[in-house]
């Protein structure tokens, strides 16, 4: 489309060119061979410019007809897949950990539920609200904590009171504050849980200071781990878990990747979705 575009703009620049070149070549050189030569060449190019002109229209026509037959799969897959996950994780318990501002827990949670899961506790970080570090600081200690050090007790407050329901005065803090909000019953025995990352910002020291905390407290208690991204983020982190015991969906926004989440939460593990961190669309998917 785009090159179609610029070859209509050319041709309108030749156009007045030619134009130019008409007029200019008459007065100085009076040679009606001359102008038969630049008549002939102004209608040839016209009708290419018809031609071009007519090929935009059918390209026109043919993306109406592939946005209609998309349209078509895209509704066939959301009034499909509830069949298709329906009771594929009963009598199995979730967590969700929305650590990056996704927007998409609710979505998330409605689709465990539908496969037949309980989500025992959903965890939503909020990074808009600034954490009192000083909470983290004991009183005989006098020096400053350095920022990796921050982000560390923070993650170890945090997975304590997710994973082995550690509660403390730091933690109420911090709920209270709105930059932890937790729902359900943190510390609750769980099948695997699901994280939820990426964001339209660049927030690579809290991810590799805390983010990656957080997941690796699950995975060393070999608790099974989803890693899930919008397809439209601007900054992805899904690569730094490639070579981590995580299953890595880069789509979960849509009914494709809730689809994989299904089925990866069933014990699968993989890199899935469209992007480059995806090694293919789904997981295997079975009837049982």
């Amino acid at each position: 489309m785009l090159n179609l575009k610029y070859h209509i703009v050319s041709l309108v620049a030749v156009f007045c060119a030619l134009g130019i070149g008409i007029f200019v070549g008459s007065n100085l050189v009076g040679n009606d061979f001359f102008v038969d030569q630049q008549k002939q060449l102004v209608t040839k190019l016209e009708e290419e410019f018809n031609f071009l002109r007519e090929q935009n229209k059918l390209t026109q026509d043919e993306l109406a007809v592939f946005k209609d037959t998309t349209d078509d799969y895209r509704l066939f897959c959301e009034q499909v897949f509830p069949l298709i996950i329906a009771d594929k994780l009963n009598q199995k318990t979730f967590a969700v950990i929305e650590l990056a501002p996704t927007g998409i827990n609710e979505k998330v949670i409605k689709t465990l539920n539908e496969a037949g899961a309980e989500v025992a506790y959903l965890a939503v970080i909020d990074w808009e609200v600034e954490p009192d570090w000083d909470l983290l600081v004991s009183p005989e200690e006098k020096e400053p904590l350095s920022k990796k050090e921050r982000f560390t007790r923070l993650s170890q407050e945090i997975t304590g009171l997710l994973i082995s329901g550690q509660d403390t005065s730091t933690l109420q803090e911090l709920r209270k504050s709105g930059f932890l909000t937790i729902e359900g019953s943190p510390g609750r025995k769980v099948d695997g849980v699901v994280v939820l990352e990426g964001s339209d910002e660049d927030r690579s020291e809290v991810f590799n200071n805390f983010d990656l905390a957080v997941t690796n407290a699950y995975t060393d208690k070999g608790i099974k781990v989803v890693v899930g991204e919008c397809q439209d983020v601007l900054y992805s982190t899904l690569d730094a878990f490639k070579l981590r015991p995580v299953t890595t969906i880069d789509n979960i926004d849509s009914t494709i990747g809730l689809t994989s989440l299904v089925f990866s939460l069933q014990g699968q593990q993989g890199n899935y979705g469209t992007g480059n961190t995806a090694d293919r669309l789904i997981p295997e998917v079975n009837a049982n």
